[in-house]
């Protein structure tokens, strides 16, 4: 059918759709699928499993096989995968943002999949067997960074990371890149208020997981008299550990209720991002920002 059509029905031109009814553990998904190549040979979607009402409460990577609901109906193991991350439960739920997927060898094949959840955890899935029955959370089951700030408060991520090659380091373990994103939500009517400091961050991934704030080196913004501008520190990371321990990354603290929550971008050796300052005055226009670099 022809999908510029004005008078071709949808029922025509939808292949399938994939929600609660098929599966429980679907909550309230903004997550945007990415259409990959894997290497068991099959074409998919990959998604976050959402947020709220799901089932298990869990935060889970979603593998939806293309042509798995085509007949109508969707059997768990044929047709979709899930790879839970155990984390989260019914009575304090969790749920899986927007992933990131990655080629690492160039094959135009899907290895790796990196997404952060509502709890802060920055998880990354080992999607390199040829067998889908091996393709799991990286690392043992515990995330690559839970992102906690100075007050101990878990920072929500609901946008999707950036992945790039390390930019100095081109020796270490695989699989030796930089997942960039930032932390903070804007979901319900309570975040309008809420003043938790957020971060932008940069986690240097070669296979050390669990890592923490006291693994990154902190970047801070450099006082100024210009109320339009803002001036980051830079402060070099010690990739290499010649100052005796190795720093995995880099972070920046935001201002009290600033966040980021839409997303980034890089170009080049530059990082770009929005921040989001909401206003909770009803007959407010949205509150402010920064364009960050």
């Amino acid at each position: 059918d022809d999908f510029t059509s004005t008078t071709t029905k949808a029922q025509n031109t939808v292949l399938w759709e994939f929600g609660d009814g098929d599966d429980p553990n679907i909550g309230y998904s903004f997550s945007k699928p990415t259409i990959v190549l894997l290497n068991n040979g099959e074409w998919a979607a990959i998604v976050g499993n959402g947020y709220e009402n799901s089932g298990s409460g869990e935060a889970e990577l979603v593998v939806l096989y293309l042509e798995g609901g085509i007949d109508g109906s969707w059997t768990e193991g044929t047709d979709y995968l899930r790879i839970t991350t155990g984390s989260g439960s019914s009575a304090d739920p969790n749920g899986l943002s927007t992933p990131a997927i990655v080629d690492l060898d160039g094959d135009g094949v899907a290895d790796r999949a990196y997404a952060g959840s509502i709890k802060g955890e920055l998880w990354a899935f080992d999607l390199s067997s040829d067998s889908a029955a091996d393709w799991k959370v990286a690392g043992g089951g515990d995330p690559l960074f839970p992102a906690v700030n100075d007050a101990g408060d878990s920072q929500p991520i609901t946008i999707q990371p950036e992945v790039i090659r390390h930019p100095s380091i081109s020796d270490a373990d695989e699989p030796n890149v930089m997942v960039l994103f930032g932390t903070g939500q804007y979901l319900v009517d309570s975040d309008k208020t809420n003043t938790d400091t957020q971060s932008f961050y940069g986690v240097w991934d070669q296979s050390q997981l669990n890592l923490d704030r006291a693994d990154l080196k902190e970047q801070v913004f450099l006082a100024g008299t210009d109320s339009d501008l803002r001036v980051i520190e830079d402060d070099a990371v010690d990739y290499a550990g010649t100052g005796g321990s190795v720093e995995y990354g880099w972070y920046i603290d935001l201002d009290a209720g600033e966040r980021v929550t839409s997303e980034i971008l890089v170009r080049g050796e530059m990082v770009y991002f929005n921040t989001q300052i909401p206003d909770d005055r009803p007959c407010a226009f949205g509150g402010t920002g920064w364009l960050m670099a």
